[in-house]
């Protein structure tokens, strides 16, 4: 009997000791900070979303608007026909917006190959760097109509 007694006095403070163990704490549980689903959370007089569902959504709008910018300026640059002549202005080449050549005229073919090989490459470097030209300008375009969409290393953060 002893050794039942003790076993059962042991269970029984077990059973005080896991009772006292489960009890509710007494000071209260800090809240959570409180957030909104669709991008509420602005302080009053600041009208800049801080983000959910309200701030995707118009970062999604930019980026379809700047795909959109980007698909025109490239139509617009291979519509481009930029000319390039040479210094005695006899040799032209045609280049598109994106440097593609599309036509080339020399117009000494009589004064040798080196001749012509030089005035041919002055006219095709002409015509290139109108083209980087105009490709730099679209691009600036395009990144100052996008806004940088607060995207880091892109203008208008």
């Amino acid at each position: 009997m002893f050794g039942r007694v003790s076993l059962f006095a042991i269970v029984a403070l077990i059973g005080q000791a896991t009772v006292l163990a489960w009890q509710p704490a007494t000071r209260p549980l800090p809240r959570p900070a409180p957030r909104s689903l669709f991008g509420g959370g602005a302080k009053d007089g600041d009208k800049k979303k801080t983000g959910g569902i309200g701030a995707t959504v118009d970062q999604f709008k930019k980026m379809q608007e700047l795909q959109q910018k980007s698909k025109q300026m490239q139509a617009d640059l291979l519509a481009a026909r930029l000319t390039g002549k040479s210094a005695d202005g006899l040799t032209t080449v045609v280049l598109n917006g994106q440097a593609s050549p599309l036509e080339a005229t020399v117009g000494n073919i009589d004064a040798g190959a080196d001749a012509v090989g030089a005035s041919l490459l002055e006219a095709l470097v002409d015509a290139n760097e109108q083209a980087k030209k105009v490709m730099g300008d679209a691009m600036q375009e395009l990144m100052a109509a996008s806004g940088g969409l607060g995207m880091p290393g892109m203008p208008g953060m």
